[in-house]
């Protein structure tokens, strides 16, 4: 409501004056400030205030008061003055170091960062794609290509980009997303399971998951574990899930935030007016403060301030002697792609407002990866600690006239890239050999997001656990990925089935009639062929043939899933060892042939 947000100019006189090297001060009540308000829909609570926009034109130096808050330390963009890696940069953050050596070669430590709406071509930053060379200012494409031919790493990304070239100590290889959705990208990440075909995760929440995730695995060797993200924990009921996916130190978020800085309404009541009872009083002036330095979006906070907060964990682990499993859910890249108002690097990128604001979110997050891997370099944890960045899901800005991915089955909602990261020697030289095996992928294979844990697992030395799972390990041959890949469409009711270049497609939650593409003359699956539409003979017959037996496929899939849901145990000889272990949909065809015999 309108009402609910609209805020009059005379608050300004008292905002906060923002300084990079000092805490939060309050200015002079006579500070003369221009400010302006803008409002987006919320559909978290329907419309309410994102962000409120101002700029001081006069300001006193001298202040009244001062608030105790943590500041996000002064940016680090000159990443031009490093000059090979290892170096560190003026404000102390390091790029990508090479292998330090350890008297103890075993990894401890785990940190998975989920890269909210990292798309493979924009996280890194690729200027050489079509979408790049429409969308992106045609300068900032030309100084990508140069700084390409010339060696170096792009001017948006580029302490990730350093980091996926990384090859002594790093792998990287573009996946497809096991969902549109992020909380079930992050269950089958964290626990090799495939999610319930239920829009968002209540199945997966309510009942018990049929594989042990990632924190159940390295609590038996006595770590620690905790989720972190500057957002809101309660959206799809998050906190449930962690709890569920075993964090036994549960989540960390915008709530938990707030109230161990003094920012919630007990801690910081704001003021009840009588003559309006009806307005609601939400917010104090502190905490109406911080929103207005630190909001990135409707679900929460910029990702610097929880530096802090997971660092002190972490030193917590570490003094205490015990190994640790931390994830991390990152904010700024989430839709509507705003940066926060303190953050003075935003650059014009492009004409295009959703693609301007993303690219400079990305910047924003590449300068987060940089401080948060710097400070493990700083604390000499790098040897120990395996650190695996992945894209949550893909991103829509603009593609087909769409801004979002509700419903969307093309290959940018799901295409993202993996990172393994460390300073392990033992580890680091798995991952080179898997570098140079991966650079032969097949045309039309794919690994998926589903392929972490087991990936994870064999680093860590538990092969049992990661031939277990329903994904690969990309140490282990063949290397040329799978040609059978499942994904679930945002909100998670329909899939995506692919075999190579064929693609079968549900819709409607599966009621619909089913989509199939061939990505040999359509990449982009902007072609689509309805199954049953044309009953002759044509190039797609045996596509359509290939179709009738997906679709059986994934009906019996959701049985399958339900079960393994219901009884906490993944089935055998069924559709998801299939998926588990054949390239091929033919295997089960043969079982449903020999099972409809008897």
């Amino acid at each position: 409501m309108w009402q609910r947000t609209v805020v009059s100019l005379a608050f300004f006189t008292s905002l906060v004056r923002f300084r990079p090297d000092e805490p939060y001060s309050y200015a002079s009540r006579s500070t003369y400030l221009e400010a302006s308000v803008k409002i987006s829909t919320s559909f978290i609570q329907g419309q309410r205030q994102r962000k409120l926009v101002a700029e001081a034109t006069k300001k006193r130096d001298k202040s009244e008061e001062s608030v105790s808050l943590p500041v996000p330390a002064p940016s680090t963009d000159n990443y031009a003055k490093v000059q090979q890696s290892g170096k560190k940069l003026e404000e102390g953050v390091a790029l990508p170091v090479p292998v330090q050596h350890s008297d103890d070669e075993s990894l401890k430590n785990v940190v998975v960062i989920f890269l909210e709406s990292a798309r493979s071509d924009l996280f890194p930053f690729d200027h050489s794609t079509a979408w790049a060379k429409e969308k992106v200012l045609p300068s900032v494409v030309e100084e990508a290509s140069k700084a390409a031919r010339e060696g170096k790493p792009n001017t948006i990304t580029p302490f990730y980009s350093a980091l996926t070239r990384n090859e002594t100590s790093s792998l990287y290889i573009p996946i497809k997303s096991t969902s549109g959705v992020t909380l079930k990208s992050v269950l089958a990440t964290l626990c090799g399971v495939y999610p319930y075909p239920q829009d968002y995760t209540r199945r997966e929440r309510t009942d018990g998951l049929y594989h042990e995730c990632l924190p159940h695995l390295m609590a038996e060797r006595g770590a620690c574990s905790k989720f972190f993200l500057p957002m809101v924990t309660g959206f799809d009921d998050q906190d449930v899930l962690v709890d569920k996916m075993g964090f036994a130190e549960g989540i960390y978020g915008k709530e938990q935030y707030e109230e161990a800085h003094g920012l919630t309404l007990d801690q910081d009541p704001c003021e009840f007016r009588p003559e309006k009872p009806r307005r609601r009083c939400l917010r104090g002036p502190r905490r109406i403060m911080f929103e207005f330095q630190h909001n990135a979006n409707y679900f929460g906070y910029e990702d610097n301030i929880m530096l802090d907060p997971m660092m002190e964990w972490i030193d917590d682990k570490v003094a205490a002697e015990l190994p640790f499993v931390l994830a991390y859910e990152v904010g700024i890249t989430h839709h509507p792609f705003d940066s926060p108002p303190h953050w003075k690097h935003t650059k014009k990128y492009s004409d295009f407002k959703l693609v301007d604001g993303f690219l400079n979110a990305a910047a924003y997050l590449d300068d987060f990866l940089a401080r948060f891997l710097g400070e493990f370099e700083s604390r000499d944890l790098a040897k120990d600690t395996l650190f695996v960045l992945v894209g949550d899901h893909g991103v829509a800005l603009g593609d087909r006239g769409v801004d979002n991915l509700m419903n969307q089955d093309w290959p940018g909602a799901f295409d993202v890239g993996l990172t393994f990261h460390t300073g392990n020697p033992t580890a680091a030289k798995r991952l080179r050999k898997a570098a140079e095996e991966h650079h032969h992928l097949s045309k039309g294979a794919y690994y998926g997001s589903i392929d972490v844990l087991p990936t994870v697992l064999d680093l860590l030395d538990v092969p049992d656990a990661a031939s277990s799972r329903e994904g690969r390990s990309l140490l282990r041959a063949p290397f040329d990925g799978r040609s059978l890949s499942l994904s679930f469409i945002n909100p998670g009711s329909d899939l995506v089935l692919r075999e190579r270049n064929w693609v079968c497609v549900t819709s409607d939650k599966g009621l619909g009639r089913p989509t199939l593409y061939d990505l040999s003359v359509d990449p982009e699956q902007e072609r689509p062929i309805r199954l049953g539409s044309n009953e002759k003979e044509d190039q797609f017959t045996a596509l359509r043939r290939w179709g009738e037996i997906a679709v059986r496929f994934l009906r019996q899939l959701k049985r399958d899933l339900d079960a393994a849901y219901e009884t906490g145990e993944r089935c055998d000889n069924c559709t998801l060892s299939v998926l588990a272990s054949s390239d091929s949909l033919s295997q089960w065809h043969g079982i449903e042939t020999e099972l409809a015999s008897k």
